[in-house]
């Protein structure tokens, strides 16, 4: 094998390496359950945030930002995966965008420690996949083919 197939090979590893470490991230990242009173079920606990009343309302809005931003999230990432199959993505342009996905995943697992989203945070978050979005759009078409 010559050089340049050996490049080749060992950046493709690097980069589905790290789309699946990404991944596997926003998999194992569980929600943390907030405390309850002895006594009580976990529903119970959930549901009643000491103020006398059962807020489900705000859980069924929060179960959809969460699937809203997770969507979005596995979309760029399949996004990205297929602009460097085809090489319409440069080592640098691919490299770019999966840390700044990295980056994303990151902040998510951050604001959801305490098991919520709030308002600020979603939109913080959907204005970052916002960005991310046309970054890539931008990156596919910019007609840069991969020098590889």
């Amino acid at each position: 094998m010559n050089a340049h197939t050996l490049m080749k090979q060992a950046l493709v590893t690097v980069i589905t390496a790290t789309a699946l470490g990404t991944g596997l991230a926003q998999a194992s990242d569980g929600l943390v359950q907030p405390a309850f009173k002895p006594g009580s079920t976990v529903t119970e606990a959930r549901h009643d945030r000491g103020f006398g009343y059962d807020d489900r309302r705000f859980d069924r809005r929060q179960d959809a930002w969460l699937r809203d931003v997770d969507v979005r999230q596995d979309r760029q990432m399949d996004r990205i995966l297929r602009g460097i199959s085809s090489g319409r993505l440069s080592s640098r342009e691919s490299v770019d965008l999966l840390e700044e996905q990295r980056e994303i995943n990151r902040l998510e697992r951050r604001y959801r420690v305490d098991g919520e989203l709030s308002k600020f945070e979603y939109r913080d978050l959907s204005d970052r996949l916002d960005r991310a979005a046309y970054r890539i759009d931008r990156e596919l078409n910019d007609k840069q083919a991969r020098r590889w």
